[in-house]
């Protein structure tokens, strides 16, 4: 069921992520790198791409730190994101900072596996902005 994915190809598919220009992204180092988010920068709005922290960054403020900045920095007015179906801990996080599921579900076919994610929404007159 799970599988470890190359480091070349793990590495070539981060090089054309961050090499997009339609990308932003940001980086936490304290002082050693402990998490990364991503913005992507699309048609109507934009999505929140990638936050991923150590394990041992997670509870401390620094996911919601980092995407408030992120937003200021890159003045977003609307953001959505893709969150694992069966991923609670994240479905939870992102309910804590003001964004809703509408029930929109799609398949994600990576490195030879289906995955099943949500979408959520983080609108204008949220408290978070």
């Amino acid at each position: 069921m799970f599988k470890v994915l190359p480091s070349s190809l793990h590495q070539k598919l981060w090089q054309q992520r961050v090499s997009n220009d339609n990308n932003q992204v940001w980086v936490l180092k304290n002082p050693q790198l402990e998490g990364l988010l991503m913005l992507e920068k699309q048609a109507d709005e934009i999505e929140l791409a990638a936050l991923y922290l150590l394990p041992k960054t997670i509870g401390k403020g620094w996911g919601r730190a980092m995407l408030k900045h992120a937003c200021q920095q890159a003045n977003v007015k609307q953001l959505h994101c893709w969150v694992m179906q069966d991923n609670e801990h994240a479905e939870g996080f992102y309910r804590h900072l003001g964004f809703t599921f509408d029930g929109e579900l799609r398949k994600v076919a990576f490195s030879g596996s289906d995955f099943m994610q949500k979408k959520a929404h983080l609108a204008t007159d949220s408290r978070f902005f």
